[in-house]
């Protein structure tokens, strides 16, 4: 996961340059664009390292 989150960091200079009005649908969320597609995936990446720490401490 650490490595996606490299891979992300290497499109922030697009999505900084992306268009405000230009969004997509999420399922719950509603329309998002891209630099809150980029935060989404920041934090729910987190959520789920977070998960995986839970996991690796049970074991």
């Amino acid at each position: 996961m650490h490595s996606f989150l490299v891979q992300l960091e290497k499109f922030a200079p697009v999505i900084q340059n992306a268009g405000s009005n230009l969004k997509v649908k999420h399922p719950r969320l509603g329309f998002l664009n891209a630099t809150q597609w980029m935060r989404f995936t920041v934090v729910h990446l987190k959520h789920h390292m977070k998960q995986l720490r839970r996991i690796e401490k049970r074991s």
